[in-house]
């Protein structure tokens, strides 16, 4: 019965909207020391501004308008949220007493490709993806799967 819950729960998506919600809260270091470094902006409406425009292009167009540490702090949220989408589907299998199968990674995986409202770009998929692997293995680490 555990086997079951713990596969309806990460089925239904919870860890993948979980991680949606913590990768911007872990983001937040990465993401301040870009903006400490963004060059020739002063005042935070222009923060703002860039920032929404460099959104967009992340999302959904090319990189070539945004600077480096954008990329940087865009792709580091995506990671952080995948790796954060993992490790609470991680502890949901530990908590439960459940062997962590690679089948939760493809559900994760399956989570960011099908249901997608707009299409986004490869980048973002990839990077989410990039951080649901990196913490496959550090949960198979962490808790001895």
């Amino acid at each position: 019965m555990k086997t079951f819950v713990a596969y309806a729960v990460v089925a239904v998506g919870i860890p993948v909207w979980i991680g949606h919600l913590l990768g911007p809260i872990l983001s937040i270091p990465i993401s301040l020391l870009v903006a400490a470094t963004r060059p020739g902006t002063k005042t935070p409406s222009e923060v703002a501004e860039a920032s929404a425009k460099d959104t967009d292009a992340w999302l959904f167009g090319p990189l070539s308008n945004m600077a480096v540490g954008d990329i940087i702090a865009h792709a580091s949220l995506d990671m952080l949220g995948g790796l954060a989408a993992l490790f609470i589907a991680g502890l949901l299998f530990y908590f439960l007493g459940v062997h962590l199968g690679v089948v939760v990674l493809l559900i994760l995986v399956a989570w960011e490709i099908i249901p997608i409202p707009k299409r986004l770009s490869l980048h973002t998929l990839l990077c989410r993806v990039a951080g649901m692997v990196a913490g496959w293995f550090l949960v198979r680490w962490l808790f001895s799967f």
